[in-house]
């Protein structure tokens, strides 16, 4: 999963660079610069992809084949269609709906839909993974303005610091209803919005890279909960 997400996440770079002309971030200076040690990490990552696929068990296979079908319909729309039709896309969201689904297709296809517990703690983090979206969005653009954003970033970042306080808050009350095996889930996905939350408030500290590298390295709070569990 780590070199399947590093996948998407540079070719998704390198395509913004290609197409983005002048609106373009550090992040995707940094990929059209070295564009070509990308390709070729690609190249490798790619060939070292394939005999993990080939070892997922076939009923989580199949249902990777079908979110990687969507994922490559979602791309095609946000690279080439929207650009040319000057779309505005909810592009804050869908990374925490194919994040969640990505992390917990496992296990839903070992344990079944019908495991609403599980969605709860999916759910959380989904809703966690937007939250990154979102702050990363409004540090980005608080000089330029939200106007040209879809109407659901643009909702997301006018009340980013309630639904920061809720997405800490939602976990934590969820916590006694899922079970003690999804607890650390859910204190995962409450320590990361908290951590999100106190990176706002040193946004005047640290440069647009560093906050978003923050903002992604509070995700791996899981391996501090694991090794507490330890």
């Amino acid at each position: 999963m780590f070199v399947a997400v590093w996948l998407l996440y540079a070719g998704d770079r390198l395509l913004d660079g290609w197409f983005g002309g002048e609106g373009l971030e550090a992040r995707h200076r940094f990929h059209q610069r070295h564009r070509r040690g990308f390709l070729v990490a690609i190249a490798i990552a790619v060939v070292g992809l394939v005999p993990l696929v080939l070892a997922i068990p076939g009923e989580i296979l199949r249902l990777y084949v079908g979110l990687a079908g969507l994922l490559a319909v979602w791309f095609a729309v946000v690279h080439l269609l929207a650009r040319r039709r000057a779309l505005r896309l909810p592009k804050e969201l869908a990374p925490g709906a194919f994040c969640a689904a990505a992390a917990f297709i496992p296990v839903w296809a070992s344990m079944g839909w019908e495991h609403r517990k599980l969605a709860v703690a999916a759910a959380a983090y989904g809703l966690l993974v937007t939250q990154n979206c979102l702050w990363i969005y409004a540090w980005e653009h608080e000089d330029a303005g939200i106007a040209e954003a879809h109407a659901t970033t643009q909702w997301g970042v006018r009340w980013l610091r309630p639904l920061g306080v809720a997405t800490v808050a939602l976990p934590i009350v969820a916590m006694p209803f899922v079970g003690v095996e999804r607890v650390p889930i859910l204190l995962a996905a409450a320590l990361a919005a908290g951590l999100l939350l106190g990176l706002d408030r040193m946004r005047g500290w640290l440069d647009r890279t560093d906050l978003r590298a923050a903002a992604d390295f509070v995700l791996l709070t899981p391996l501090l909960i694991a090794a507490l569990l330890r």
